[in-house]
């Protein structure tokens, strides 16, 4: 997926350099700042109000894949799900977080879980579609497509030497709650786009071609899975694309 779910795109409001504490304000009609404020208040007050039961609900699905798990089967679906679990829960710490420090460790944590989720997915429905044997989910395959999300991860975390992943953000006050405000995607922001949105979309389009060629009784659990990963990704591309004006958080993980 895109920018970890904390992270916002810039807005017009009081705005807190990680180097100092310094206010400053876009030059802005005060009516429309205020309602900008509130709107972001909104958006992270949903978002608090319903990460609680996505959280619940990633546990359960979590610990009923961990009881029900098969020697060496469906491996790849319990680190999908784990990793949904942490993306969730470090939003979460990162809204919450009291100083600047501690929105960046979350916001990091976050981004490497990010980072792995595509691949994970795309584990999942390769042996989801063809059983466990086929050769893509042998260790050397895993390892070669887990190269670029562990660049991600490492670039996510040193980024400030270097801005590859963001070229310009900054811890903001927004309401009463700090957020990262990313100013500009680096370059490898988009690499890291474009390989996860290809396993995303290459590995439902194998659970589409499984669909298609099942009977109409059994399409069920292959049409739930496609629901399950296709809402969050357009719900991210909203985001990433900035296509609806005034949002400023990312739904994606819930």
């Amino acid at each position: 997926m895109g920018p970890p779910s904390g992270t916002e795109s810039p807005s017009h409001f009081r705005e807190i350099t990680i180097q100092s504490l310094t206010f400053s304000f876009f030059p802005c009609n005060h009516e429309i700042v205020s309602k900008i404020k509130v709107g972001l208040m909104d958006q992270t007050r949903i978002y608090l109000i319903l990460a609680p039961f996505a959280l619940l609900l990633s546990l359960v699905c979590l610990v009923f894949t961990l009881v029900n798990l098969r020697k060496n089967r469906f491996l790849s679906l319990l680190a999908f799900l784990a990793c949904i679990f942490s993306i969730i829960l470090c939003t979460i710490l990162e809204i919450l977080a009291p100083t600047p420090d501690m929105v960046l460790l979350f916001s990091h944590f976050s981004y490497t879980f990010i980072a792995i989720l595509p691949v994970s997915w795309f584990l999942f429905c390769i042996e989801y579609t063809n059983g466990p044997h086929t050769r893509l989910l042998r260790w050397y395959s895993v390892l070669l497509l887990s190269i670029i999300p562990a660049l991600t991860a490492c670039l996510a975390w040193t980024t400030e030497s270097h801005a590859l992943i963001w070229q310009s953000s900054h811890i903001a006050l927004g309401g009463y709650r700090l957020r990262n405000v990313v100013l500009a995607y680096g370059p490898w922001f988009w690499v890291h786009i474009a390989y996860s949105y290809l396993l995303y979309l290459f590995g439902t389009g194998q659970i589409l071609k499984r669909f298609f060629d099942m009977r109409p009784g059994e399409q069920r659990p292959s049409l739930l899975v496609i629901f399950a990963v296709g809402f969050p990704i357009a719900c991210n591309l909203l985001y990433i694309l900035r296509l609806i004006p005034g949002l400023e958080r990312d739904f994606a993980s819930l």
